[in-house]
């Protein structure tokens, strides 16, 4: 019992019993029991598409699937997998209601019974093309709150970035790499860059800082 009340940090070695993980860092940093299921599924989508890349060769991932997804780009046979992936893992994790993919046009609006409050926008695949050339792939995404009342409509998650609740990507390679940003630490960043007041254009025409 004193090793659970004491502080020492994770060592890695096999006899640790002080492992940090992600749910235990998001609910230190946050509290949000929410957001930390939420990123216990992504975890888990992550390591089912990781999986599917470096198997795609042998398991014939390889190649278009013949379609098209919502920015008219050839859909690849590992966008199609990683895109059902992502959504079971979200729908079936309690904590999402609305969901924009961009390998599908229309918007997922999750089953009642199985809804929370969270609606997210994310690519399950960015970078598929490069699959072929072994260059690193990853998952992208962001995350907002449903703040409307009634039914779910685009309005819960086409709002300004400063409302975002979490964004992050997760890149595959050699080695897997996450990373997710929260609310302070944006604000915190953009102390830091923009320290006095400007108007800046974004490399997206509507966006600006």
């Amino acid at each position: 019992m004193a090793g659970m009340a004491g502080t020492k940090r994770a060592t890695g070695e096999v006899t640790d019993t002080n492992v940090e993980t992600v749910t235990t860092f998001i609910m230190r940093e946050s509290k949000d029991r929410e957001l930390a299921v939420f990123m216990n599924a992504m975890t888990l989508s992550f390591k089912f598409i990781v999986r599917a890349v470096r198997k795609a060769g042998i398991s014939d991932l390889y190649g278009l699937a013949g379609l098209e997804n919502s920015s008219g780009d050839d859909v690849k046979k590992l966008d199609l997998l990683s895109d059902e992936i992502m959504c079971n893992a979200l729908v079936n994790s309690g904590t999402c209601a609305l969901l924009v993919s961009e390998e599908q046009e229309a918007p997922i609006i999750v089953p009642a019974h199985l809804r929370g409050s969270l609606c997210v926008a994310f690519d399950p695949l960015d970078g598929s093309s490069n699959i072929d050339c072994n260059v690193s792939t990853g998952t992208i995404f962001s995350v907002f709150k449903k703040t409307s009342e009634g039914e779910l409509s685009a309005a819960d998650i086409l709002k300004p970035g400063t409302e975002m609740v979490a964004a992050g990507y997760c890149m595959y390679g050699s080695a897997i790499d996450v990373r997710r940003s929260t609310p302070p630490f944006v604000a915190k960043r953009s102390r830091v860059l923009f320290q006095r007041p400007r108007r800046t254009k974004s490399q997206s025409p509507t966006t600006y800082y």
